[in-house]
Parts: structure tokens; sequence; C-alpha cells
């Protein structure tokens, strides 16, 4: 069970009143000496936690039995986190959030309180978020850490996508990275690598296994330098594994436009391995560093059918390989 002990970073909590009730029989103070004045059969059957504080005489015992002032609890929560969980508490207005910060704060404290209504809330806020996408690694460390099997789940692709060495040091400097194991770490790494290599043999066997019919100005220039130095050899003396064939297309030949895209694609697959490797800016990156002068219609030319095929492909291959990463475990296999 975790509290809120933990350094939360501070963002701009947004505008709204603070909860509190005329004929509450509870006065609950928080780390900022803000009061809520409750009930407390309101907060017994939201809260064990709250019930023991209660009937542990945790109240301040500073003020008189005879005065009309409420008994008074101090918690360590701040105003903010109090005030959330008391509006998951009473039928008023969820509160509002304009930070991640601020969920994971409130998760904290829900998870320290027992509060797990509020947990199951707080997890369908963050389903329906851009934190999802825009901070899915540390949405995903704390859907592990608080075992949301629906958040962790929907987060996975982004954790996966996301090396937490590429984090910026206030990304790292958070509650739930410490929570974060180095197995785990690596599980994520493991998902990513298998991920890359199979989007990476989806294209050698999708793109450029099926020649086009069209020879290009480099395989060309390849075959009559290879022609010319097979004519200068004593008959019988082939040089090696130099050959030139009648039937050659680019299944043995191979343009150096796709060899210079299969590099550039695998590198930014190695880095993101939901990235789109067929984007313009990486193709045209492919053509440019090539010398064939056929370039760009070797790459884009008569692709575009086998393009799309391939990218959906793609979106199907999954992005949690947990079976090959405990076959890798047990074997003691080296893991990316």
């Amino acid at each position: 069970m975790q509290g809120s002990i933990f350094p939360v970073r501070r963002a701009r909590l947004p505008e709204y009143t603070l909860l509190t009730f005329p004929d509450g029989d509870l006065i609950v103070k928080s780390s900022d000496k803000k009061e809520f004045r409750v009930h407390k059969k309101f907060l017994c059957l939201a809260s064990e936690i709250f019930t023991g504080m209660i009937s542990l005489d945790d109240v301040n015992p500073s003020v008189p039995l005879e005065s009309t002032r409420p008994a008074t609890v101090d918690v360590t929560e701040s105003s903010f986190i109090m005030n959330a969980l008391l509006r998951y508490i009473y039928p008023v207005e969820r509160p509002r959030f304009s930070a991640l910060d601020q969920i994971v704060a409130v998760m904290m404290a829900a998870d320290k309180y027992l509060m797990g209504h509020v947990m199951k809330d707080l997890e369908d806020v963050l389903l329906g978020s851009t934190y999802l996408e825009a901070d899915g690694l540390r949405v995903y460390m704390l859907a592990h850490h608080f075992s949301l099997k629906k958040l962790e789940d929907a987060s996975l692709k982004h954790a996966v996508r996301k090396d937490v060495l590429s984090l910026r040091p206030e990304q790292i400097a958070t509650a739930e990275i410490t929570h974060f194991s180095l197995e785990a770490y690596y599980r994520l790494r493991f998902f990513a690598w298998k991920r890359a290599m199979r989007c990476e043999t989806l294209i050698e066997e999708e793109l450029f296994a099926t020649p086009t019919g069209k020879i290009c100005e480099c395989i060309t220039a390849s075959r009559e330098s290879d022609s010319e130095y097979l004519a200068e050899q004593p008959e019988g003396d082939w040089g090696g594994d130099i050959y030139v064939s009648d039937d050659e297309n680019e299944t043995s030949r191979t343009c150096e436009a796709v060899v210079n895209f299969r590099l550039l694609a695998y590198e930014a697959l190695m880095e993101d391995c939901g990235t789109d490797v067929f984007r313009n800016d990486l193709m045209l990156k492919a053509a440019k560093s090539s010398k064939c002068r056929d370039s760009l219609r070797t790459l884009f030319e008569d692709r575009d059918q086998k393009i799309t095929k391939i990218r959906w492909k793609m979106d199907k291959i999954p992005w949690e390989f947990e079976k090959e990463y405990l076959e890798a475990k047990k074997c003691n296999a080296t893991i990316i």
C-alpha cells in the first residue's frame, strides 16, 4: 500500500470550490492547512482506512469535548488531493485534472486509503486521455504498479515504443519509476526488438521478393561491369562469385537505393518499432543517398499497393511477446 509520500512535480491546479458541509461532524485538515468539514459516516463507507483513523482516536485531541467545533483529523495529503478524493465520496462534480502529475497524486492517495472505486474511475480517466499516447511509458508504469489490467494493456504499445533511456530528467524523477524494475524494463525492450524483427522480415518478404520487371540503371551497370571483368579472365577462371546470367532480375542483383532503404528502415525500427518506415522523407533519403539514377522509380513506382498491404500487415503484428520472452529467460539468452 503506497501513500502520497513521493515527490510530485507542481502543476497549475484547476479552480473550483473546496468541499465543506455546515452539518459535517468531522474536520479533515490537509497538509497545507485547508479544512474540510465532512461527515464521518460517508468517509467510513468510502474507506476502511478512514474508519480505522477515526475509531482509533486519530482525531486531534486539542479541541475540548464540550466545544461545538467538530473533532479534527490531520492528513498528509494536500488540499487538492483531499478535495479530489471527497468528490468521489460525495455525489458532486468529479475532480478536473490539468496534468498527469495530479492524477498520479490522487492515485497514490486512493491506493493508500484503499478506495478501489476511485482507482477504477481514474483508470477510465487515463484510458480516455491524451496521456496514453503522449506519456505512454509513464502510464504503463502506473498501470503495472497498481495492477490496472485494462490500462496496462492499452498503454503497452506506447510503452514498447518508448525507451526509458530516452526520457528527459524530469520524466524520470517520478514516483512510479521507483517501482519499475530492471527486469520490467528489459521485458519491454525485448518486445520492441522482437517486433522490429517481425517488421523487417515482412518488408523483405513482401516488398522486394517479387521483381517489378524493370531493371534499374545501377543493376544494368553492375551487370556490364561484371561482364567486362569476366571477359578479361582466362577461360574457366570466373573470379570467385562474380557471374552474369541472362535471366537476372532484382532478386539476384539489388538496386543501391533498395539497400539504402533497408538499412534506414531497420535503424528506424530499432529506434521505434512502431514507426512508419514508408514515410516519404525516409524513402527519399534512401533514394538521394544512392548513385542510381533510377532510385526514385525503383522505390516508388509500382509499389503503392504493396506498401499499403505491408502497412496493414505491420499494424497486425503484436506488441507483446510474453511466450518468447519467457523462453529466452529460461534459456538464459541475451535480451536486448
